[in-house]
This record gives C-alpha cells, sequence and structure tokens, in this order.
C-alpha cells in the first residue's frame, strides 16, 4: 500500500511493506482489544504525517516525537478507568506558500490527547489542550471529546465536526509501527491525514510478544 512520503520531496510515495519486513522476525499478534491496543500503544515514538487538503485545510508535512503513557485519575470517573495520554511535539511545513513569511516556513507544534481503555470494546478519545496548566492526573470532565476507537475493527467513529465527516482508522500490521488515516469531507473541509509512527525503541517494549488475541 502506497502512501506520501513524509521524508520525501512532495508529494513522492512511501511504502509500508519495509517496516513490515524490518519486524518480522518480531514475535506479535495483533490487538484486537482495548487492553491488548494499550499496551501496544505504551511507549515513545517518531511521528510524521503527511496533511492534503483540497478545501478547508493546510497541506504539509509534519515529523516530531510522541509518548504514550498510562496517568492516575481524578474525580468522578476514577473507579476502575484506564487511561493513557498521548504528547506529540514537533515541526510541521507547509507545502507551497500558505503561510506568512514571518514563519520560516515552519511551525512548531504540539498536541496532547487521552485515551480511555476502560471499556475493551470501545476507546473513547479526549482533547487535553497542552497549553492548560495540569497536573498528572486526567479529570475527563475538564477535556473535549472527540472520537471513539472499535479495537475490533480499528476503525476511528463518532468524530463529531458540525456538517464534515470524518473516517478514520489505525493500521497495525507490524509489531513496532503503525499507520492512523482519516479522510474528512464537507462544506468545509476536504482532505486526507496519514500518520506513521514508528516505535523509537523496539527493545525498550515486551508487551508486543504476548498481546492477546481476544
Amino acid at each position: 500500500m502506497l502512501y506520501p512520503s513524509a521524508d520525501s520531496p512532495w508529494p513522492e510515495q512511501f511504502d509500508k511493506q519495509p517496516l513490515e519486513a524490518e519486524f518480522a522476525d518480531v514475535a506479535f499478534v495483533r490487538p484486537s482489544n482495548g487492553d491488548a491496543l494499550r499496551r501496544f500503544l505504551l511507549g515513545k515514538w517518531r511521528v510524521r504525517r503527511v496533511t492534503q487538503y483540497e478545501m478547508g485545510g493546510i497541506s504539509g508535512r509534519f515529523e516530531g516525537e510522541a509518548e504514550f503513557a498510562e496517568v492516575p485519575i481524578v474525580g468522578e470517573f476514577a473507579d476502575g478507568r484506564s487511561l493513557v495520554r498521548y504528547t506529540e511535539s514537533g515541526e510541521f511545513r507547509p507545502s507551497g506558500d500558505q503561510l506568512p513569511s514571518s514563519s520560516g516556513g515552519s511551525l512548531t507544534t504540539r498536541n496532547q490527547l487521552v485515551y480511555d481503555f476502560s471499556n475493551w470494546e470501545r476507546v473513547d478519545v479526549y482533547y487535553d489542550d497542552p497549553s492548560t496548566e495540569r497536573g498528572p492526573e486526567a479529570d475527563l470532565t475538564d477535556l473535549r471529546f472527540l472520537h471513539s476507537l472499535r479495537p475490533e475493527t480499528m476503525e476511528l467513529t463518532d468524530h463529531p465536526d458540525g456538517p464534515d465527516v470524518y473516517q478514520g482508522k489505525f493500521d497495525i500490521d507490524a509489531a513496532h509501527a503503525f499507520l492512523t488515516t482519516w479522510a474528512v469531507s464537507g462544506p468545509r473541509q476536504s482532505g486526507n491525514i496519514l500518520a506513521m509512527l514508528t516505535r523509537q525503541d523496539p527493545s525498550s517494549s515486551t508487551e508486543v510478544l504476548d498481546v492477546e488475541a481476544s
């Protein structure tokens, strides 16, 4: 399967098959429930993302680092919750001339999400504003719901954004790498977003060796 490359000149393509071949000797079972997916994601990742918009967005390439880390829980949802915070930072470089010249052609960006793995059949994802002063805990009442992820199908669903429709998916075919894809269509936005994440230190993760299939 071919995708636009974050490392090659726009809009050349890369193939995910070399990544699958690189990790082919690592024992791996694709996660199929929330707990297995949580254990797969934990750790630090390299992120490359490509955005291609026909309308309503900025096309370009992002490269940075991210981490999935377990967090303590406070508030009314403390009992029985299993939360993981995703933090991401890096540089976004638009294609063409889409930013003011004062930006230097790139933007430093940060993103922060909280994944609720309490339900094995559905993972709810919340936006956690990285500019907000917070402790290490997570209180879901302070966060904005974004979408859900169905571990059985790896489809991203229930993304409310007015009249625009989002369709997304996790693509996990290797022990230490995965893709996420989004397609958006509507009166305000039309485009595609692809992200490839590769584990920074595969030797530090052992969970992929005993991921349960059910």
